[in-house]
């Protein structure tokens, strides 16, 4: 199964796995268990149902519903109240539910753009980075992204092409794959170069150009080519990063 599948199934899956002898759900859970990257999009998408919930469970009831809900009691038999009781609160639950929904959605939508990308893409960074594969050499670790993520038509910079490469890896972001090479500058400063679909990203570089931004401490440079969006990013300045290019 797929990584898209299985996390289009692990959506709909209740979260007390009363589902897990479905076997739809039970192939999905094993991909998520052997895939880090699925495992972590599941989470949040799990943190995600529970601040839902959370908001629904803390929200006050409208003020003409319990004399509304009073008003069906009066006027109608025991089952034809039980009806209204439950309509009335279904409706409730589920304006309130629409609301919530509308306003994650103009957030995430927000939040899917290019500076949000950028943002994120270097806050891995800070981290220790766990490659997925290791060589010296940079057309390997083309084909690798090529064939292994699909992430296709990598230009290297070339001044950048001079240094020797340490690994790379993928990451996914907005349910693509931005792929990452890792190379060592004059021996010891690292540098890393990131390359997305620009169908991924929203209001990214458009073209060749390079535009020098500041993130919390490192420098970045970002362009398109090629239907990619690229981010380049080093603990240097920005002459020593743009040399690179």
């Amino acid at each position: 199964m797929d990584k898209q599948r299985a996390r289009f199934i692990l959506q709909s899956c209740r979260p007390d796995r009363r589902d897990a002898d479905d076997p739809r759900f039970a192939e999905a859970w094993a991909a998520a268990q052997s895939d880090g990257e699925l495992a972590a999009r599941l989470a949040q998408d799990r943190a995600l149902d529970d601040a839902l919930a959370a908001k629904l469970r803390s929200a006050p009831v409208p003020r003409s519903l319990p004399a509304r809900v009073l008003a069906g009691v009066e006027l109608r038999a025991a089952s034809d109240r039980r009806r209204r009781v439950l309509g009335l609160a279904l409706a409730a639950c589920i304006a309130l539910l629409l609301s919530l929904a509308g306003a994650w959605f103009v957030k995430a939508r927000a939040a899917v753009s290019f500076a949000s990308y950028r943002q994120e893409m270097v806050g891995r960074l800070e981290g220790r980075i766990q490659l997925s594969f290791t060589s010296q050499s940079v057309a390997e670790l083309q084909q690798w992204l090529a064939d292994k993520r699909g992430v296709d038509n990598l230009a290297i910079p070339g001044a950048l092409q001079d240094s020797p490469a340490i690994g790379c890896r993928t990451w996914t972001w907005n349910e693509r794959p931005a792929g990452l090479i890792c190379f060592l500058v004059n021996g010891t400063e690292p540098v890393h170069l990131l390359v997305i679909s620009r169908e991924a990203v929203p209001r990214a570089p458009q073209g060749p150009a390079p535009q020098f931004t500041e993130v919390n401490g490192w420098t970045t440079a970002c362009w398109a080519r090629d239907g990619n969006v690229y981010l380049l990013a080093g603990r240097m300045d920005r002459a020593a990063l743009g040399r690179l290019l």
